[in-house]
């Protein structure tokens, strides 16, 4: 469990389950990343688990075990492999941080004392908040 709260499935009824997380995103200029490459693909080819978790570990510098899955995502121009070691493209260096910037800093402020305030944050809390 890695000291991580449990789920939070108050939400799920007999037709649907809702799962809530209570972790923090720890880096935002990657979700923004995966988004927008995410976005920019047909559903058929959308990067697996796998890949995903491939660039997760590039972007907190964990190289172990990734030569094998990085072909795919060098070829594609989202990994690049200089002085022994791989990184993100300059799409997550650059862009993804320009985006960060245009956020509207009174609404980042207000997500981030709702997420002190209750130790997560869900859909629900978002409302209330805004």
């Amino acid at each position: 469990m890695e000291g991580k709260e449990l789920p939070d499935y108050s939400g799920t009824d007999p037709y649907q389950v809702c799962l809530t997380f209570k972790a923090p995103i720890l880096d935002k200029a990657f979700v923004i990343f995966i988004r927008k490459v995410q976005d920019n693909r047909p559903a058929a080819e959308q990067l697996n688990v796998f890949e995903l978790l491939a660039l997760y570990k590039i972007a907190m510098r964990d190289y172990e075990g990734l030569e094998e899955k990085t072909l795919k995502l060098s070829e594609e121009n989202l990994v690049i492999y200089e002085n022994g070691s791989y990184r993100l493209s300059e799409e997550y260096r650059n862009e993804s941080a320009e985006r960060l910037k245009g956020l509207n800093m009174n609404h980042l402020k207000l997500v981030s004392d709702c997420f002190y305030k209750n130790g997560y944050i869900n859909r629900s809390l978002l409302k209330k908040v805004f």
